[in-house]
């Protein structure tokens, strides 16, 4: 196992019909992905959470979002 986790930023909620039948961001990532030899830590960005600072992670996923940049969420600045 690696030092250091990985980070997935969560950046928001997939739509309620996409969650009833393969889950949200989070769970499409982890079984598309193969993480069991790694720490995964989730940060839902779009909620406020903050991730630690970069250089603590060995690397970083970003999900999707049904946000839009000239959104202007809190998250994206």
């Amino acid at each position: 196992m690696p030092a250091k986790p990985f980070l997935l930023m969560q950046t928001g909620d997939a739509p309620e019909a996409v969650r009833a039948r393969h889950g949200n961001y989070d769970a499409m990532f982890l079984a598309a992905a193969d993480f069991s030899r790694f720490e995964l830590r989730v940060a839902r960005v779009f909620e406020g959470e903050e991730p630690e600072a970069p250089q603590n992670y060995c690397g970083v996923l970003v999900t999707g979002s049904p946000a839009m940049l000239t959104d202007e969420a809190a998250w994206v600045g």
